[in-house]
């Protein structure tokens, strides 16, 4: 995130702290100061709402307010009745609700409501301790599995959930190295998501 302005704080990157509208830190991690701009990277941040007026209190004075908004799904927020998730595996958007891919299962985020997100399925069983497991969103929808247990050497099969039905499907299983495909185990994701 980059806030244009001036006057910054160039010799104490931390001394440019940001205030949210009750007048609270939010621990953003400080990435450059430049003539014209202040750029943070907001990673382990934690917010009050989805959208909210903010300050930055250098040299002893706050700047002027401006507005953050946040539209990417899986943001720590602050409240006490909203589904805290710290480990996921893919997320993105489709219209206006966000989904994540976590070890509690697909939750699905509102974009409008800042608090207001839910689990709505599980996660389908796969072997432990895998290697080159996929977890991405494509498209709309996520792909979830594949890759092969380091332990049993078993391949686990690949899953295609799709957030308009909210159900998972299992697709056809990937190539095992005993073919030309030999090292190159997904060579074409939109193979699968279009039927091939």
């Amino acid at each position: 995130m980059v806030i244009p302005g001036s006057n910054f704080n160039y010799k104490n990157l931390n001394a440019n702290q940001i205030y949210d509208e009750a007048n609270r830190p939010i621990n953003f991690i400080l990435d450059e100061v430049t003539a014209s701009s202040l750029k943070l990277y907001a990673r382990g941040a934690t917010f009050p709402k989805r959208d909210f007026k903010a300050r930055v209190n250098n040299f002893g004075k706050f700047s002027n307010e401006f507005l953050i908004k946040l539209e990417y799904p899986s943001i720590n927020l602050q409240t006490k009745n909203r589904l805290l998730v710290n480990t996921y595996f893919a997320r993105g958007q489709a219209n206006e609700t966000g989904y994540v891919l976590t070890d509690l299962g697909v939750i699905e985020e509102s974009l409008t409501d800042g608090f207001s997100n839910k689990v709505i399925a599980s996660l389908p069983e796969l072997e432990t301790n895998i290697f080159g497991r996929i977890s991405t969103f494509v498209g709309n929808d996520f792909l979830y599995g594949g890759g092969i247990a380091y332990q049993t050497g078993k391949i686990n099969p690949l899953f295609y959930f799709s957030t308009e039905s909210k159900t998972w499907k299992k697709m056809a299983n990937l190539p095992n190295g005993n073919g030309p495909l030999e090292g190159h185990t997904l060579c074409r994701m939109d193979i699968f998501l279009n039927g091939g």
